[in-house]
């Protein structure tokens, strides 16, 4: 992108010079590809002119830098990116205390500190048969791998724009906890999650393509 330079009190432009342009770009890509423009704006009574730079159809590619955990949640290949087939509705993440085989308790009672997720997907019914799943990072402190697990998602029923609704609610990762008497065990704390979303339905594997991540509340604020 450039910047006219122009002469003082906003007069003629005189130059041009390269302006720096900021991307959002998505965690875990990692490369990008551009196109530039060129285009002239009609003077008095003449035509405009616009064409693109695909570098004779090769167009312009950069690597991007990774960012996040060294080891994230790796992009399945030959799944096909496509938010009409497979979307996210609803997502929470939270931690609780929680005994063996029970409800959740104070901060005080016994219990061990489990990270859960809730997550709610939408998916296109093309077919009867079909399967809705999350690949799932959690690491620690230092960004560090600490669980890695695939979950499958239960069918919930019907869902708008000829879909069905996919969901989960589970534990996905069990902290330091105790139980009776003198039994302590000691994990470390999960501070943060990935996940991406399969659906697959026939002999084709679709994502929404995007890498969810999301920060874990401490452990010492679990209820």
């Amino acid at each position: 992108m450039l910047e006219r330079i122009r002469m003082p009190s906003g007069g003629m432009v005189v130059g041009l010079v390269p302006k720096p342009v900021l991307f959002d770009v998505p965690l875990g890509a990692e490369r990008m590809e551009l196109w530039f423009r060129n285009f002239l704006p009609a003077a008095a009574g003449g035509r405009s002119c616009e064409a693109w730079d695909s570098r004779f159809g090769e167009n312009y590619w950069y690597d991007v830098a990774p960012r996040g955990p060294a080891h994230p949640v790796r992009y399945r290949g030959g799944a096909i990116p496509d938010l009409g087939m497979v979307n996210v509705l609803a997502a929470q993440l939270q931690t609780k205390r929680v005994p063996e085989g029970g409800e959740p308790l104070g901060e005080s009672s016994a219990a061990d500190v489990r990270t859960l997720l809730s997550l709610a997907v939408w998916v296109h019914n093309v077919e009867y048969e079909k399967n809705v799943w999350v690949d799932l990072h959690v690491f620690g402190r230092a960004d560090e791998l600490i669980h890695s697990e695939t979950l499958p998602l239960q069918y919930r029923g019907p869902e708008g724009g000829n879909g069905d609704s996919f969901a989960m609610n589970w534990g996905i990762f069990r902290g330091t906890g105790s139980g009776s008497g003198t039994d302590v065990w000691l994990r470390p704390d999960a501070c943060k999650i990935q996940y991406r979303v399969y659906y697959g339905v026939g002999h084709r594997l679709f994502s929404h393509g995007i890498l969810h991540h999301a920060e874990v509340p401490e452990d010492a604020a679990a209820q």
